[in-house]
C-alpha cells in the first residue's frame, strides 16, 4: 500500500506539473508548433506494455542505450535502474511521467486557449507582468482543469500495471509490487480469487479516499 501511494502521488504530481510547464511553453503560435505538439504526443500513443518493454531494453545493464550515454558522459557505473531496489520504483515513476505528461499537456492547453485573450491583454496594458498574470489570472482560471487532470492521473496511477509487468515484474524482490500487481499475482498466478477480489475492493476504497479531495475542490470551485 505504501509503494502504491508513493507511486500514485509522485507520478501524478510530476505529470500535472510537467504538463503545465510544457503547455505554457507550447501555447504559442510559433511556426511548426503544431508539428512539435504532435511529436510530443507520441509516447502517449504507444501501448503501456510496449513502453515498459522499450524502456526495459534501453535501461539494460548489458546493452542498454542509457548506460552507453552515461559512459559517454564519463560515468562508468550508472545505477542499476531496474535491479536496484532503491532505484526501481523511481524508474517506473519516470517512465510513467514520460508517457503521460502529454495527456496533462493536452488538457492544460485546452484550458489556456479557453481563457479570453482580451482579459490577458487588458491585464498586460494595466502593467501586469508575466508572473502576475499567471498567478492572479491564469492559475485561478486553470485550477478546475488541473484538478480534472489530477483526478484522471491519480485513478490511472493507482491501477498502473502494464509498465510494472513489462519492466520489473514487481521486482527486484517486491520493490515495485503495487496493489494492482499484487492483485494480478493473487488472482491469476496463485488463483486465490477470493483474496484478489478483497484486494480489489480495498483498492476501490483507497481510490475513493484519494480522489475525494480533488472532487470536492472541483465542486467548490464550480460553485464559486
Amino acid at each position: 500500500m505504501r509503494r502504491t501511494l508513493l507511486l500514485t502521488i509522485e507520478s501524478s504530481a510530476l505529470q500535472v506539473a510537467a504538463g503545465l510547464g510544457v503547455a505554457l511553453l507550447f501555447n504559442r503560435n510559433w511556426p511548426g508548433m503544431g508539428a512539435i505538439r504532435t511529436l510530443f504526443l507520441a509516447p502517449m500513443m504507444i501501448a503501456p506494455l510496449f513502453v515498459g518493454m522499450i524502456w526495459r531494453l534501453m535501461l539494460s545493464d548489458d546493452f542498454g542505450v542509457v548506460r552507453y550515454l552515461f559512459s559517454l558522459a564519463g560515468v562508468s557505473e550508472p545505477p542499476l535502474w531496474l535491479d536496484d531496489p532503491d532505484w526501481a520504483l523511481q524508474t517506473v515513476v519516470f517512465v510513467s511521467v514520460w508517457e503521460w505528461t502529454a495527456f496533462a499537456m493536452l488538457f492544460v492547453i485546452a484550458g489556456l486557449q479557453a481563457i479570453p485573450g482580451d482579459v490577458m491583454e487588458a491585464a498586460s496594458l494595466d502593467g501586469c507582468g508575466a508572473w502576475q498574470r499567471f498567478r492572479h489570472m491564469t492559475w485561478p482560471l486553470l485550477r478546475p482543469t488541473l484538478l480534472a487532470v489530477a483526478l484522471f492521473r491519480v485513478i490511472d496511477g493507482f491501477k498502473l500495471f502494464d509498465i510494472i509487468f513489462a519492466m520489473t515484474a514487481g521486482g527486484p524482490g517486491d520493490a515495485t509490487t503495487t496493489l494492482s500487481y499484487f492483485v494480478y499475482q493473487q488472482g491469476l498466478a496463485f488463483f486465490d480469487l477470493g483474496y484478489a477480489a478483497t484486494l480489489a475492493l480495498v483498492m476501490l476504497g483507497m481510490v475513493a479516499v484519494l480522489t475525494a479531495p480533488l472532487l470536492r475542490g472541483g465542486t467548490e470551485r464550480s460553485a464559486a
